[in-house]
């Protein structure tokens, strides 16, 4: 599966600013994501098994308190960065 969308990883580093320490091991466990979209500890979201695409999320000591959001469509075997930032940010903004 392609990596093809990281647009997420740079618009958190914008928006946040986060030490370099922390950006190059959050970028290091996404740029992972082209050899293997299902590494750990990477959760599904998505209920329906052989919809187009599942949604996932990623949280843990790789990450530190950050969390990666991303897309794995399956028939286009692309993977897409969708929102990354500090835990519990992600579920702060979607209630605005």
């Amino acid at each position: 599966m392609a990596l093809s969308n990281t647009d997420a990883l740079r618009d958190w580093a914008e928006r946040d600013n986060p030490r370099w320490a922390v950006w190059d091991r959050v970028e290091r466990w996404v740029l992972g994501l082209d050899a293997n979209p299902f590494q750990p500890p990477s959760v599904s979201w998505t209920d329906g098994e052989g919809e187009p695409y599942e949604i996932r999320s990623a949280q843990g000591e790789e990450l530190g308190s950050f969390v990666v959001y991303y897309r794995v469509a399956h028939h286009g075997h692309r993977t897409d960065v969708i929102w990354v930032g500090p835990a519990g940010e992600a579920e702060r903004s979607s209630h605005r």
